[in-house]
């Protein structure tokens, strides 16, 4: 992978020419219009950030297919303009206000899901909502997670509550999911019948 040079000083002020590697747009997945733009958006955008790279530098060359034809569509005034770029991505490939309020009531903790990731699901469904309240937030999360890790997590909450302290209350809980019962397993076991031995005829 090429490398760039960075001027930094040390301790005593001196400039010091420093190697790091260079950017490499293809750690940011592809986007064809498929799966959730939102979660693209924010990967890429803590990506950039973390290597300080211009995401509007490099957003366009990671779009494929049908999200590529919405961006070069875009008039050019605004086609290089990052909240431009992002609110017509958004408005193409995320779910509607009215689609994401849906899914939240119906969204509950999943098999195998950690709380933080099921939060996480529950706040991308707000964004797209307009925003919540953080406390409607926190009810809507205690309401998804299993009968026995709800009531545990109401215990003792009384009416100030926050996100993150709920959140550290179901982590707490360590919960797991009940696996689905097959119905064969409701059927009850038959004890099998003990087979006699035939007895010795009798000579008439």
């Amino acid at each position: 992978m090429p490398s760039v040079e960075e001027e930094t000083s040390d301790a005593a002020g001196r400039a010091v020419m420093e190697v790091t590697p260079a950017f490499d747009a293809r750690t940011i997945p592809e986007f064809d219009g498929t799966g959730s733009v939102v979660e693209w958006l924010e990967q890429a955008a803590l990506l950039c950030e973390l290597r300080s790279v211009s995401l509007m530098a490099v957003l366009p060359t990671r779009l494929r297919g049908g999200a590529f034809a919405v961006w070069s569509r875009m008039p050019a005034a605004t086609r290089h303009q990052l909240p431009s770029v992002k609110a017509k991505l958004l408005r193409a490939f995320a779910m509607d206000p009215f689609t994401a309020q849906a899914e939240m009531a119906r969204r509950r903790l999943h098999p195998g899901e950690t709380a933080d990731v099921y939060l996480a699901a529950l706040q991308q469904l707000a964004e797209l909502m307009g925003g919540l309240p953080e406390r409607a937030i926190a009810i809507t999360f205690v309401n998804g997670l299993p009968e026995a890790a709800q009531a545990a997590a109401r215990d003792g909450l009384g009416d100030e509550f926050t996100l993150e302290y709920v959140l550290d209350r179901a982590r707490a809980l360590v919960i797991e999911a009940p696996a689905a019962v097959e119905p064969s397993e409701l059927t009850p076991a038959v004890a099998p019948t003990e087979q006699t031995e035939p007895g010795p005829s009798s000579s008439s």
